[in-house]
């Protein structure tokens, strides 16, 4: 509380006193929460879909799960995740689609009031890590966090990467997904069962066993094999794909040149095709069209994904690519 105190008498003081970066994460998140948590999927369908408020204005629990079998889980949790960014969008919280990867956004389809959405702040720490690398993902962040006058260095301490942790951490939803007919969990004064699929709250996590609450029966401990989290998740880190337009992350022009797998260094400002990416040593072979390369057959290069971000396709034909082949 005493911080807390001394930024608000900053902020009177200084009129270019910047909020804390914690601060404007955590009220975007808490936006986020109000937007999400606990809304039940039917209202999110019915709220932000004409055509599903036209085809099924009740939109009750079957007819979500008929949905769900329609379209198939992962094209129905992408539908409703679109739904969910523009809900969060509406209530002025400027985080594209795929920023929100980062986010423990979920469906929890054993609520007592049907399939609804819960919102658990920022995915694991070791997801959060993957997620980061993705161009689509960081980049969100950080124009968000530039609008907000914060660094890419605030940015990333305020998320969390710039510390371990493990995968599962505590305040976790795990769920049980040993073999094991049932596991013993103990109480101040007994000892109790659980089994698989039972849902419990991690408590702690040490090495190789993690203890997990289940109120009102009591707390056992588990090893990382035997558990999962809990529920589906909404948003999932994209990446790069083939036949997509990329560019020079501008921000990565210092380091283009060196390595393995360098940007060529006379096509800093040009865009280029993805043709094909090999995820076994993170590179992408780049076709650029609008200037001839030599030494490179058909203008293809390969280059380190992680200087690729997306970019819109280029405004010339290929009769202009022929003349510039041709000089």
């Amino acid at each position: 509380m005493p911080k807390a105190l001394e930024r608000l008498v900053r902020m009177q003081d200084e009129e270019d006193y910047c909020p804390d970066p914690e601060a404007m994460l955590f009220e975007t998140l808490q936006i986020i929460s109000d937007c999400v948590d606990d809304v039940p999927l039917g209202s999110l369908l019915l709220d932000m879909s004409p055509e599903i408020r036209r085809l099924y204005p009740d939109c009750d629990t079957e007819t979500i799960v008929e949905l769900g079998r329609f379209l198939g889980r992962v094209d129905f949790e992408e539908f409703v995740a679109h739904l969910v960014v523009e809900k969060i969008v509406d209530s002025g919280v400027t985080l594209d689609y795929n920023a929100l990867a980062l986010l423990d956004i979920k469906i929890d389809w054993d609520s007592t009031n049907g399939p609804s959405l819960s919102f658990g702040g920022l995915i694991d720490l070791s997801e959060r890590f993957l997620a980061w690398r993705s161009p689509l993902c960081s980049e969100a962040w950080i124009c968000w966090a530039e609008q907000n006058d914060m660094t890419q260095e605030d940015l990333e301490f305020v998320l969390g990467l710039k510390r371990g942790a493990g995968r599962i951490r505590p305040g976790d939803l795990v769920a049980i997904t040993g073999n094991k007919k049932k596991y013993p969990i103990f109480s101040a004064f007994d000892v109790n069962f659980v089994k698989s699929g039972d849902i419990g709250k991690v408590l702690k996590v040490d090495f190789d066993e993690i203890v997990v609450e289940f109120p009102p029966k009591g707390a056992g401990t588990f090893y990382p094999s035997e558990l999962s989290i809990a529920h589906s998740k909404v948003f999932r880190v994209r990446g790069l794909s083939e036949g997509q337009w990329v560019k020079l992350n501008p921000r990565l022009v210092e380091e283009a040149s060196l390595g393995k797998y360098p940007w060529p260094s006379e096509l800093l400002e040009e865009s280029g095709q993805v043709i094909h990416i090999d995820s076994s040593d993170s590179t992408m072979v780049i076709r650029f069209g609008k200037k001839l390369v030599e030494g490179f057959p058909d203008n293809e290069c390969k280059v380190c994904s992680k200087f690729a971000i997306p970019a819109d396709k280029p405004e010339y034909s290929e009769g202009t690519r022929e003349e510039e082949a041709g000089k």
